[in-house]
């Protein structure tokens, strides 16, 4: 690790791209909060998966006591992505391909001359990217554990809320007083709280318009087209990526009953 990274030190803000190729910003994802930072060989190697897998159980507590975790791997956006959707996390990933945090702090695994990984580091930051503590997780048992990490984060989060202990005759004075600063959201509104949370859109599965719970995937495909058999009378059948032929041999099948598909590309 660079020589100048430590305690109380602020790290790079560097800017690689997520799991869904999205240009993103350590400063932008950590907002106001303490995060955690992986950096990561990468989905190829047993012990990172089996790290990430850990840190599901801790990533739901950090939901809910406001704070981040971010992980970083030389993998490329493909395989980030894999490595992601295979441990089944909910967090951001992102890709140094490029190599670029990992020749910046100097944490090439020089030992692995095939993949080319970063060394592994776990960093827990407090607000404004400042280094609290740093784990070498070149063996696996110099990482931390989730309670080594709650520990850490507990005592950044004593340092950066100012209403960590909100008994103190202080803070009852100074919320009678209405200085709303003090007390989290410290002066946002919890709905622009919401709005700075790392979210992904939800995912949904388009229907046909005319047939509920149908899937253009549910189509039986025979050489790239799908047959619907349909009553006559009904209006034209219409799913997305699909397109009516409009040939002789079409318009015979309509005249009997039956409807042909073939799907765009």
């Amino acid at each position: 690790m660079r020589s100048d990274i430590v305690p109380g030190a602020i790290l790079p803000d560097y800017e690689l791209s997520d799991h869904q190729a999205k240009r993103r910003k350590l400063s932008a994802l950590q907002g106001q909060d303490p995060m955690v930072l992986v950096l990561s060989r990468g989905g190829f190697c047993p012990k990172e998966r089996r790290q990430a897998e850990g840190l599901l159980q801790l990533h739901r507590e950090l939901e809910v006591g406001y704070c981040r975790l971010v992980t970083i791997s030389t993998d490329n956006i493909t395989q980030t992505n894999e490595f992601r959707s295979g441990a089944g996390a909910h967090w951001p990933f992102l890709s140094d391909a490029g190599r670029i945090v990992q020749k910046d702090l100097d944490i090439a695994e020089y030992t692995d001359t095939v993949n080319n990984p970063m060394i592994p580091h776990v960093i827990v930051l407090e607000p404004g990217l400042v280094v609290y503590k740093m784990y070498n997780g070149y063996w696996f048992f110099g990482r931390p554990t989730i309670e080594e990490l709650r520990q850490d984060l507990r005592a950044v989060l004593k340092k950066c809320r100012p209403d960590w202990d909100i008994t103190t005759p202080e803070l009852k004075a100074a919320w009678q007083e209405g200085r709303k600063e003090l007390f989290y959201p410290y002066g946002h509104t919890y709905v622009q709280t919401l709005g700075e949370q790392d979210q992904e859109p939800p995912r949904t599965r388009m229907r046909s318009r005319t047939r509920p719970g149908l899937l253009p995937t549910d189509f039986g495909q025979d050489q790239g087209q799908a047959h619907v058999h349909r009553k006559r009378g009904t209006r034209p059948f219409r799913s997305l990526g699909l397109r009516q032929t409009c040939d002789k041999t079409t318009r015979q099948q309509l005249a009997s009953g039956r409807n042909r598909w073939r799907r765009v590309a």
